[in-house]
């Protein structure tokens, strides 16, 4: 093929507007679902966007980007910890639009490998402490984003001895973030033994989840592959 033969394609443009809607939105769904962007990256809290239209295709053509921000129909906030015991102190959080009416809080728990800092120690919850710290940032995250309509929280359990004795106590105190505005559902995730700490994979198996619609709580068996409805 001679240097400069362009019937394979290179150097030509493709008219997107020249296909159907319908298809154009199908591009635009497939680029939002996996499109998830930092903001901002602080000593303790992650702040990103999940499911928005990347900054840099805001300026292909008014056209283009109208049709795009029609898609960003999930948009969510996501935090994520970076650092142990998160106290909910102070998190620069962006000016974000009005759209972005959905909240992902994604919190790991530094469990220590000792069985009386749970729930069998009359004095003392491991558990319930870090889930108080996790609340109020919760809440200070809410006060600071007024247009959240949503609330989803993701607790991550270290790989531990006592990981079932964790899970037991998680379940037990979930009630410390029941009461939070606008709070939809809580999902539990066991992390496998490799696992870095304060970035969960996605091996992480979902062990429990708790809906506000229904305010049941799903308990998953991972041994057994049986779900328990409470």
């Amino acid at each position: 093929m001679a240097p400069n033969d362009d019937s394979d394609g290179a150097g030509r443009t493709f008219d997107l507007f020249g296909l159907p809607l319908e298809l154009r939105e199908a591009i635009y769904d497939g680029v939002l679902a996996d499109e998830e962007v930092t903001v901002n990256k602080g000593p303790k809290v992650a702040v990103s966007v999940r499911h928005a239209m990347p900054a840099n295709l805001a300026l292909v053509s008014h056209r283009f980007s109208e049709e795009f921000k029609k898609r960003e129909l999930n948009v969510r906030i996501v935090l994520k910890d970076t650092e142990a015991l998160n106290r909910g102190e102070h998190i620069e959080m962006p000016a974000f639009p009005r759209t972005f009416a959905s909240l992902e809080m994604h919190v790991t728990l530094a469990l220590i490998d000792a069985r009386n800092h749970l729930c069998d120690s009359l004095t003392y919850c491991e558990v319930m402490t870090e889930f108080n710290f996790h609340r109020t940032t919760a809440k200070t995250t809410l006060e600071k984003l007024p247009h959240v309509r949503a609330l989803s929280i993701h607790i991550y359990l270290p790989y531990s001895s006592q990981r079932a004795d964790a899970l037991r106590c998680a379940l037990v105190h979930r009630g410390v973030f029941t009461d939070l505005k606008y709070l939809t559902d809580i999902t539990i995730h066991q992390c496998p033994e490799h696992d870095h700490f304060w970035n969960p994979s996605e091996e992480s198996a979902v062990v429990a989840r708790w809906s506000a619609g229904t305010k049941q709580s799903e308990r998953t068996d991972l041994a057994k592959g049986s779900v328990e409805v409470k």
